[in-house]
């Protein structure tokens, strides 16, 4: 939660504020063996409300980005060298409208080791992953970026995300450092980062390491 507060990912709603129209998301988590990210918060959108609908139900959804999956995993196959990293945090680099921000509240324990301590209320800043919207601004952000740029890689990475995730491949090591540099630089253009790189070429997976960024 401190991590988040940095990162400006959420902020605590003031005390004058409390009272105004907003909804509240219920939240838990889920551990799982990672090396990024190894207890993520759930926010569940999808909880319905005594009046019998859910945040989610009240959201539009936008039409479907993503690219077919099928397409993605075929074209991943051709290459001699797969290549696989994701967009570090992705859905919490996207602003949130301020007049939004009351409707993604939470609830947070002040002292998180005392389950009789107050409550605090906290809202988010940024699109919140579980929100059925999200995936949708998520992409119309990377698809307008990547459509923007002039570089040629950034019709591949347009053609092999998969919401957050790029799989793709080349045919040499010098292909693959390439790669993994400029995809690097065109999505630093927009604010995203890229990590968990994985790949079958050594000397890719060694520079990865000594960069902190691979799988």
């Amino acid at each position: 939660m401190p991590d988040q507060l940095d990162r400006k990912f959420i902020e605590k709603v003031p005390y004058a504020e409390i009272n105004n129209q907003s909804h509240y998301i219920p939240h838990f988590g889920v551990f799982k063996d990672s090396a990024t990210t190894p207890l993520r918060i759930v926010y569940d959108c999808s909880c319905k409300t005594p009046a019998g609908v859910s945040l989610n139900d009240c959201l539009e959804i936008g039409p479907p980005l993503q690219n077919d999956m099928l397409a993605i995993l075929l074209f991943f196959r051709v290459h001699t060298i797969g290549l696989t990293a994701d967009i570090e945090k992705a859905f919490h680099q996207i602003g949130l409208h301020e007049q939004d921000r009351d409707f993604v509240r939470f609830l947070w324990l002040k002292d998180p080791l005392d389950p009789k301590s107050d409550f605090e209320s906290f809202r988010f800043r940024v699109i919140p992953f579980g929100a059925s919207s999200s995936p949708f601004i998520l992409l119309s952000v990377i698809k307008k970026h990547l459509q923007a740029s002039s570089s040629p890689l950034a019709a591949d990475i347009n053609r092999n995300i998969y919401v957050d995730n790029l799989i793709s491949g080349c045919e040499t090591t010098e292909e693959a450092m390439d790669y993994y540099l400029e995809t690097n630089s065109v999505l630093k253009q927009a604010g995203l980062k890229l990590q968990s790189w994985g790949s079958n070429d050594s000397h890719l997976t060694a520079r990865a390491n000594s960069e902190g960024v691979s799988d």
